[in-house]
């Protein structure tokens, strides 16, 4: 899969991830090979490269490519919405930073409109917060919310009191730092399934094996099953089940992956995401700050547009 485009005095080229060299960006930025290693086997993931006219590299994102005929779909992959965006160069003056941001986004959004997906929809980092390109081009961004815990600081102080009482049942629980068993795997795929939570099979070959990226905490003999990933010193809490529906043992398992974090040197706990009312209580309970993030979307064609009415 690879597609190439001009525009501007940018260049955006969308690789197969299984195909891509990592070695053209930044290792650290882009995970190294970690999102190889996650879809090995699925031609649907792809990297999103915008480079400068002389081949360097500005900016990268995964990207997830549907490859359906009737409506086809370019989306921020599963169970990753702000985590599959880097920057790959850096500017000291402040004037060309932000004049380089605004021409990659509104790259970006002339590429995305112009090409072959039905529909598009990106989910920008939470340090991202410059949409004007986007806005003088008649798309607004989708604000969503997610908590993030400072774990250099004594996190547990500023616990809601509620849950302070709930956290006193932790040590009934058992709980263990390793991956999934195949069962376990699949216990935890059709749970989230049945949620709505879409495409976590393709995470079967890292939760059900050791990975430095990846850490899955299974507690009650299996009844918790919990998925965090690292990343440039953020844990992120991707997903989540518990058999029991046990408020405890959920706020516990939670509790329990927040302190493998900082174990392993997490600066940072994402919650990843907190816009249903139950969860954003839930996770405001740890004391962390109530931080945005955004998305753009767009689409076209008659299908997607009786899918909008449809959702009226």
């Amino acid at each position: 899969m690879l597609k190439l485009i001009k525009m501007r005095s940018m260049k955006i080229e969308i690789v197969s991830a299984k195909d891509f060299v990592f070695s053209k960006v930044s290792a650290e930025g882009l995970f190294g090979g970690m999102w190889k290693e996650f879809f090995a086997d699925d031609d649907r993931l792809g990297v999103l490269l915008i480079s400068e006219e002389g081949g360097q590299p500005v900016s990268a994102c995964l990207v997830w490519d549907t490859q359906k005929k009737i409506y086809r779909s370019l989306i921020t992959p599963p169970l990753m919405p702000n985590i599959g965006w880097v920057w790959l160069a850096n500017y000291e003056k402040s004037s060309t930073r932000i004049s380089k941001e605004k021409e990659v986004l509104a790259t970006l959004i002339d590429f995305l409109s112009s090409g072959v997906w039905h529909f598009w929809k990106l989910d920008f980092p939470c340090e991202f917060k410059d949409f004007q390109s986007a806005i003088w081009k008649g798309i607004q961004p989708k604000q969503k919310y997610t908590y993030r815990l400072n774990l250099d600081s004594d996190w547990k102080v500023g616990i809601d009191s509620k849950l302070k009482n709930i956290l006193k049942k932790k040590d009934s629980f058992e709980f263990e730092l390793r991956p999934f068993s195949q069962s376990e795997f699949n216990d935890f795929n059709s749970t989230l399934s049945l949620k709505g939570v879409k495409h976590v099979e393709l995470f079967e070959d890292v939760a059900t094996e050791f990975h430095e990226n990846i850490f899955t905490v299974v507690g009650e003999g299996g009844k918790y099953k919990a998925l965090c990933l690292l990343k440039n010193g953020v844990a992120y809490y991707l997903a989540a089940t518990n058999a029991k529906e046990n408020n405890s043992l959920s706020a516990s398992g939670l509790a329990h992956c927040i302190g493998v974090a900082e174990e392993k040197g997490a600066k940072v706990f994402d919650f990843e995401g907190s816009m249903i009312p139950e969860v954003e209580r839930f996770f405001r309970g740890f004391g962390g700050e109530l931080t945005p993030y955004f998305s753009l979307e767009q689409g076209k064609g008659l299908v997607y547009r009786l899918r909008q009415f449809i959702k009226k």
